[in-house]
């Protein structure tokens, strides 16, 4: 068995200088992998597990360096899933190779290159996805490691696995970025989740004195209704619930499953709450709450 610094992982991508994934600096490590189908996915490109590569014919020059490398690829042979070499021609960063394997010093090398601006703002790594719980043992070996090193720690998650598997992860991170995605009744055909499940998670981090903050996607013609005011309301009425992010949406998302070739959502029926039905739905769903 791989010792906890030589566990691997599956990473999208890691980001520096982000703030929004908890308070102050962050460093971002994006894993693969989400069972969850959210239409307005941010990161589509990121469910799959694997490497893969992703086109943007924005950026493309029409230089054709990549078609040779691609050649097998573009006939339906590909010398193997997301081998990458077309990759290394593109001048204009047109093609990305998305998700690569991993090891814990790995990316802590990239995590502790900022550990002045963590130390100055309150920041630190934060782990995201994807649903980063889906790779467990590679996030309790990153938990242990910036623990190690006094970088604050926070997971963006959402709640959706079984509750024996989730308590792994209860009190190893500073900061837990709960998701509430859509109302009660909506969660299993919209989500593809269980909603008690997901308060139950939720519940158990609470009782074990953990800090979380509810992040709450609102999406106009979608998720944004009365019952999911209900279900915000629900948690943040829990005692260790720090604060209630309301999230508008935004489309930067899209296009990007289309890219890495896989299928798009529609997006049409899609849209950002106004400012006012914004106050409101906070009304309803924190009330007390600033």
């Amino acid at each position: 068995m791989a010792s906890p610094s030589g566990t691997t992982g599956r990473v999208s991508r890691i980001q520096r200088a982000c703030i929004g994934d908890g308070p102050g600096y962050r460093t971002t490590v994006f894993l693969q992998g989400c069972p969850l189908r959210c239409p307005w996915c941010h990161n589509p490109d990121y469910r799959p597990v694997g490497s893969r590569v992703s086109r943007n014919p924005r950026r493309c020059i029409g230089c054709g360096r990549c078609v040779e490398p691609a050649s097998d690829c573009l006939r339906g042979k590909p010398r193997r899933d997301g081998c990458g070499v077309c990759v290394a021609e593109c001048p204009a960063a047109a093609i990305t190779l998305l998700g690569a394997e991993m090891n814990v010093e790995a990316v802590m090398r990239v995590v502790r290159r900022d550990m002045p601006y963590y130390a100055g703002t309150g920041g630190g790594m934060t782990l995201s996805g994807g649903e980063p719980l889906m790779q467990m043992d590679f996030v309790l070996a990153l938990l242990d490691a910036a623990r190690r090193e006094g970088i604050a720690s926070a997971i963006e998650t959402s709640c959706a696995l079984p509750p024996m598997e989730f308590a792994r992860v209860v009190g190893r991170a500073d900061l837990y970025l709960c998701d509430i995605k859509a109302s009660r009744a909506a969660y299993p055909t919209l989500i593809g989740a269980n909603p008690d499940v997901v308060l139950s998670n939720i519940a158990a981090l609470d009782k074990a004195g953990c800090d979380i903050v509810i992040r709450v996607p609102c999406v106009a013609g979608v998720n944004f209704d009365d019952g999911l005011a209900a279900f915000v309301a629900e948690t943040a009425a829990l005692e260790h619930v720090r604060g209630v992010d309301l999230l508008p949406y935004h489309d930067m998302g899209r296009g990007k499953a289309a890219m890495a070739g896989l299928a798009e959502s529609d997006w049409s029926a899609m849209r950002a709450p106004t400012t006012g039905e914004l106050e409101a739905f906070r009304r309803r769903a924190v009330p007390g709450r600033s």
